[in-house]
């Protein structure tokens, strides 16, 4: 099992974390020819491929040294070896050559991607492009107030200076009423308590103002470049992630929302007519995304939406492991930590006497809070052996613990016994998901490495194997 678990965590990691072993001028999804027919073979030493190619898959898919460390780094035990010996090496370059030829299978296909995975890829390129984009208009501000004697804003300040100095070029004009009203749907978006956690604060942090539709099509701004709708502020706000949307309490901050929403908007537009989305190192995080994509899609579609997950199947299975669903001897206990000794002395005499421990169980959980838990040589050894020697009934402690000083009443001792394929079918249903999943994906690779041609470069992995002992 720990093999299994590394092989697939490992593959798994590498489509989902790396940007290595790109092929040359990665194309549009679908758009790659099928992998021609052939095996693995070594490189011979009269091999052309230089020591810095581990390996060459297919006709335009190689992964280099680099590739090789920059996924090695990627990952971190257990997802990957500790250490990189000669067998760990040949191991993980073997997995790099299985995404390779998975990825090449996937980019052959076509999917249809879903609503979420195409928003994400979209968001992901305007994201890239707009950050091209603001960084040259930016430096254009900051050498512009240089050359006004300026001195160098911090960020923030440079984007309002720029955002400002555009909006004075445009005419800008706003409808005041109009203003007014949506200033008071943002400012009736309702924020977090201070004492909420994270995720409970980005529920509410991500609501959204609630306007009348009838107001969606209305111009709230006006300028040169057009007229500038409520709808598109909406969109615009519903693009900015909540840990960066302001607070809105007063008109004037809802102007400046808008002004930040039409700037973007221009700035979006720019991007566009300058084609940044084709530059090299943005194409390469698309191409990066569109593969992962298709991927995703593949495994689903030829691992594990193949996978059968009706109640025979997984009642066959469960009789085929009833060992590792079987329950250890357990000690069900009554554990009690206070702050001092004293005290807790005093909760063993009380815990010695009969129904008290139960009463003390009972009252904490009208309060909703829990005393009681299982416990097991694997859990707690030392605890598990010092309350199965002494019994049922007995009461262990006081003994000194981080939090301060336990008492522990043994409640019950329980036999160890073989849950019934009712209580353990969730658990039935995700091994065997695992299990299974991980033989299909091996056939799938497999099958597609004896139709993919690889060449391994011996003389280059011994070189990469040899600095890595000797670093």
């Amino acid at each position: 099992m720990r093999r299994q678990r590394f092989w697939l965590g490992t593959l798994i990691g590498l489509v989902i974390g790396t940007q290595a072993c790109r092929p040359p001028g990665a194309s549009a999804p679908g758009s790659a020819s099928p992998p021609p027919a052939g095996g693995s073979r070594v490189a011979s030493r009269g091999n052309a491929a230089p020591d810095s190619v581990l390996a060459q898959v297919g006709k335009d898919r190689t992964i280099t040294i680099s590739d090789f460390r920059r996924a090695w780094s990627q990952l971190e035990p257990p997802s990957r070896p500790d250490s990189l010996t000669p067998e760990t090496g040949r191991q993980f370059l073997d997995l790099l050559v299985g995404k390779e030829v998975l990825a090449a299978r996937a980019a052959a296909g076509r999917w249809h991607w879903s609503a979420q995975e195409s928003t994400q890829y979209a968001s992901i390129r305007d994201r890239l492009t707009l950050k091209v984009v603001l960084d040259s208009v930016l430096g254009r501000a900051r050498e512009d107030l240089g050359a006004r004697g300026d001195s160098v804003r911090g960020p923030e300040a440079l984007g309002i200076a720029a955002r400002e100095s555009t909006m004075a070029k445009l005419e800008l004009s706003f409808d005041e009423p109009l203003v007014e009203h949506l200033a008071l749907a943002w400012k009736a978006i309702p924020e977090p308590p201070a004492d909420s956690g994270l995720w409970a604060k980005l529920r509410v942090m991500g609501a959204m103002p609630v306007v009348d539709a009838a107001d969606t099509g209305k111009a709230v701004a006006r300028s040169s470049e057009g007229p500038f709708t409520v709808a598109e502020l909406i969109e615009s706000w519903r693009r900015l992630s909540p840990l960066y949307r302001p607070r809105v309490h007063n008109a004037g901050q809802m102007r400046d929302v808008i002004k930040n929403a039409l700037y973007e908007r221009m700035l979006r537009a720019i991007a566009i007519r300058q084609g940044h989305a084709s530059r090299p190192e943005i194409a390469a995080q698309l191409a990066t995304q569109r593969e992962l994509n298709d991927v995703t899609h593949l495994v689903e579609s030829e691992v594990y939406g193949k996978i059968a997950t009706d109640s025979l199947t997984l009642l066959a299975r469960y009789r085929e492991t009833i060992p590792h669903w079987r329950l250890p001897e357990r000690l069900l206990v009554a554990r009690f930590v206070l702050p001092d000794r004293r005290t807790a002395s005093q909760m063993a005499v009380r815990l010695r006497m009969a129904g008290e421990a139960e009463s003390l169980i009972a009252m904490a959980r009208r309060q909703r809070i829990d005393y009681s838990g299982e416990i097991s040589a694997e859990t707690d050894s030392a605890l598990f052996r010092l309350g199965r020697t002494a019994g049922a009934g007995a009461v262990i402690g006081p003994d000194s613990v981080a939090r301060g000083w336990q008492v522990v009443r043994v409640m019950e001792i329980r036999l160890p016994r073989d849950r019934t394929f009712e209580e353990v079918r969730v658990l039935v249903h995700h091994e065997w998901h695992g299990v299974e999943g991980e033989r299909r994906m091996r056939a799938l690779i497999a099958d597609l490495r004896k139709r993919t041609r690889v060449v391994i470069n011996q003389r280059a992995l011994r070189k990469l194997l040899a600095t890595s002992a000797s670093s």
